[in-house]
């Protein structure tokens, strides 16, 4: 049951329930649900690595007034061996989409390419803290501070 996701319902219509068993599926959330008046939506996310629910759902109701009576009396109530938690669903947020993304073109801030760059005191040389000066770069030893032992 999935309408047009490009409307967000009115404000307190959307319920959110939480604590959900893995097993509990659509069809019991809207017959749970459901008899507190017409529902325009239920959303049970999922996990994209197990396939399995999230544990929580999203119920929304046409009526406001239906939404305050399934918080009410649904709140703490026992759903496939589950005690549910029930609360009006936040607002999405609103601003760039969430994930990646690059490292710069971040915020307004304007200035060079390297701001977020790890300002550690052990970097300040520019190069790794493992490098071994004592080689040159043929793999060979370069005189560092080695005596050399002349066979006489």
């Amino acid at each position: 049951m999935r309408p047009n996701r490009f409307r967000e319902p009115d404000e307190g219509a959307k319920l959110h329930v939480g604590n959900l068993s893995y097993d509990t599926d659509v069809a019991e959330i809207e017959y749970r649900f459901g008899r507190f008046g017409k529902l325009t939506d239920v959303y049970i996310p999922m996990d994209n690595y197990s396939g399995r629910s999230k544990g929580f759902a999203f119920v929304t109701f046409e009526d406001v007034r239906d939404a305050q009576d399934a918080l009410r009396d649904m709140d703490g109530v026992d759903v496939d061996g589950r005690r549910v938690i029930v609360e009006v669903a936040k607002p999405r947020r609103r601003g760039p989409p969430r994930g990646g993304g690059g490292r710069y073109g971040r915020g307004s801030r304007g200035g060079s390419r390297d701001r977020g760059r790890d300002r550690s005191p052990y970097r300040r040389g520019g190069r790794s803290p493992r490098r071994d000066d004592s080689r040159d770069r043929s793999g060979g030893r370069a005189n560092s501070g080695e005596r050399a032992y002349s066979r006489d």
